[in-house]
Parts: structure tokens; C-alpha cells; sequence
């Protein structure tokens, strides 16, 4: 089972999203969302061992999509290494939403991880 947890931290600056599979916590993966100037931002921890910039390209006038696009990279020895490159996130209502994480290596988009949750109280 795939789970995420989200909390506000920084002084509620960023928010911080803890991604793992339950009982395999090799998989753990860490994205923090923060503003900077006009953007909306995010940087991804990820299992690639590396660290992947997005900004965010494209917000529906009705807030429910989010398109970010990738920037660049920490610890990326180089642009055809594998990352992710792209993620889109579908706000359904409160309680509800989806994202969409696409990984590019070699200048080719390669696999989405598409993931559904749903808000548990």
C-alpha cells in the first residue's frame, strides 16, 4: 500500500509531503512545495538519488490542476540521467486528488506514476 502524509513546516512556508509504501521504507521519497517571488515550486527527494526543481507552469483558473515543469537538478551528473521531469496534480475536491509523475531519461519521457488518494481521517 502507497501512502502520503503532508504537514506545514518552515513556519508553515512549505509544505512537506512524505510519499512511502507501507513496511518498505527504502522507498521513502520527500517533496517540499514552497513559493519563491511569483512561483509556486517544488523539489523532489527522490529514490533516483537525485533532486529534481519543478516550477509550476501551468494553474487551471479553478485551481483544480497544477502542471509543474522541471528546472533543474541536484546531484544529476547529466540531462540524460534518469529524473523526474514533470508532474501534474488534479484536485477533485477536499478530500480527493490525483498526480501524475513522469520520469525522462536520455531525452525521452520513459514512465507516469499515476497515484489516486484520498484524504483519511
Amino acid at each position: 500500500m502507497r501512502y502520503a502524509k503532508y504537514e506545514l513546516v518552515a513556519g508553515g512556508t512549505c509544505l512537506q509531503e512524505t510519499f512511502r509504501f507501507e513496511g518498505d521504507d527504502s522507498h521513502t521519497m520527500v517533496t517540499m512545495y514552497h513559493v519563491d517571488g511569483d512561483d509556486l515550486m517544488l523539489t523532489h527527494y527522490c529514490i533516483a538519488n537525485n533532486q529534481p526543481r519543478m516550477r509550476a507552469e501551468n494553474i487551471s483558473a479553478d485551481l483544480k490542476e497544477i502542471a509543474f515543469n522541471f528546472v533543474d537538478a541536484t546531484n544529476l551528473p547529466d540531462p540524460n540521467a534518469g529524473h523526474m521531469y514533470k508532474a501534474v496534480f488534479q484536485f477533485n475536491d477536499e478530500n480527493e486528488f490525483s498526480s501524475a509523475w513522469t520520469f525522462r531519461k536520455d531525452g525521452k519521457d520513459t514512465f507516469t506514476e499515476q497515484e489516486s488518494y484520498k484524504r483519511v481521517k
